[in-house]
């Protein structure tokens, strides 16, 4: 389902979601959207066509967290 702006997720977080997230489907990049009802969401940059839904944590963004993580031992 696509992440939708709320009082608890402002313009910003839905910004750093798309930044460092990925579709959960096709791994695609994620995009903002305006809803029906004005509010912006974030989903698969091609939602429009095929309504991906979830994201993920790109694995490039874990792999580079893991490998910061033992060069600080």
């Amino acid at each position: 389902m696509p992440i939708f702006e709320s009082s608890e997720v402002t313009r910003r977080k839905l910004h750093e979601l798309r930044k460092h997230n990925v579709c959960a489907i096709c791994g695609g990049w994620l995009n903002r959207f305006q809803g029906e009802s004005g509010k912006l969401f974030v989903a698969c940059a091609e939602w429009p066509r095929s309504h991906h839904e979830g994201i993920v944590r790109s694995y490039e963004e874990k792999e580079r967290t893991i490998e910061a993580r033992r060069s600080s031992r």
